[in-house]
């Protein structure tokens, strides 16, 4: 029996029809997948940048002195749940917008490092990192950053952040005590200010840490 021309037009536009649903069909197992793969591959998004401080004070209410200093025997365990906080997923980081160069806020504002004014910034309970040595502010390639408030020679020599008692990944704000000259002021004039980093972390990590010392 012959076929008609509208048989063969439908024969064609039934295969038709199956090589698109393959495809989308592929496609959609691939987005699937790279979402599934995301999901539990992990990046670091920690600032390479920051070397391991020269000391660590923990500052919390929850402790009766109002602080806890992290000592020689325990560095490593602070440092292992520091590290651990800045792990998120890859897809978090990616909706995020964490892949791509940090979010730096550069201000004039002085850093009040007085303990009642840290409070007020960054709550009951948080983290100050000291280093002996001024440290150079980079970006995240490890380029050397430059200011856009006129520094040069930019360099920190303490970074504070909030510790959550939430076991979640949330946005967390790295403020740097950082110092450099003016550019444009003819004594050289040095400034100390905040410079901060905003990125995405989980520090419930080091809440427990605050906990052990109750």
């Amino acid at each position: 029996m012959e076929q008609t021309l509208d048989d063969v037009f439908l024969q064609k536009r039934i295969k038709t029809r199956k090589i698109t649903c393959l495809v989308i069909s592929i496609f959609t197992l691939l987005v699937a997948l790279t979402v599934i793969i995301m999901a539990c591959v992990s990046v670091d998004l920690r600032p390479k940048f920051i070397e391991n401080p020269n000391h660590i004070t923990i500052y919390s209410t929850e402790v009766p002195s109002g602080l806890i200093v992290i000592q020689e025997d325990n560095e490593n365990l602070f440092l292992n749940k520091y590290d651990e906080a800045f792990r998120i997923s890859s897809l978090s980081a990616l909706f995020s917008g964490n892949f791509g160069d940090y979010d730096i806020d550069e201000t004039y504002t002085p850093f009040d490092q007085s303990d009642s004014a840290l409070k007020n910034t960054f709550g009951n309970n948080f983290v100050k990192m000291t280093y002996s040595t001024p440290q150079e502010f980079k970006t995240r390639n490890g380029q050397k950053y430059v200011s856009k408030n006129g520094y040069n020679n930019i360099t920190f020599d303490a970074v504070y952040f909030s510790i959550s008692e939430n076991n979640s990944t949330q946005d967390i704000t790295l403020f740097f005590a950082v110092s450099g000259n003016i550019t444009n002021s003819s004594s050289g004039q040095e400034r100390r200010s905040i410079t901060k980093i905003k990125l995405r972390a989980n520090t419930y990590s080091l809440y427990e840490l605050i906990e052990e010392y109750k």
